[in-house]
C-alpha cells in the first residue's frame, strides 16, 4: 500500500466521493501487464446525491495531478463495457480507449 493514493472528498465532514490509485501497478492483473511509470485508477466513486455536480471531475483531476507529481506519465483505468455513465464520464475527461479485453 506504500505506492497507493487514497482520496476522499468531504462535505460537512461526510464522505461524498473517493478514489484509489496505485502507482507503478499492474494494469490488468489477469493479464499481468506491467508498465514502469503507469498509474492505475483502481476505483472512483461519487455519492448518488452528488453526481453531475463536478465533484467526480475535480477528484479525477486531483488524482491525475497527484500521479504526475510522483513521476507517473499515464493513468490507466478499467470499466465494464455496459457502464455507459462511466464510459461517458471518462471520455468527457479526455480518456482514450486503450484495449478491449475479452
Amino acid at each position: 500500500m506504500s505506492r497507493w493514493g487514497i482520496f476522499i472528498a468531504l462535505e460537512k465532514g461526510q464522505p461524498i466521493d473517493w478514489a484509489a490509485v496505485a502507482l507503478d501497478g499492474t494494469i490488468f492483473p489477469a493479464r499481468s501487464l506491467q508498465r514502469g511509470n503507469f498509474a492505475v485508477l483502481w476505483d472512483i466513486r461519487v455519492h448518488p446525491d452528488h453526481k453531475r455536480q463536478g465533484t467526480g471531475k475535480a477528484l479525477l483531476q486531483h488524482v491525475v495531478q497527484w500521479t504526475k507529481t510522483r513521476g507517473n506519465g499515464q493513468l490507466g483505468l478499467e470499466t465494464d463495457g455496459s457502464n455507459l455513465p462511466a464510459i461517458k464520464f471518462y471520455a468527457k475527461m479526455g480518456c482514450e480507449l486503450g484495449a478491449i479485453l475479452k
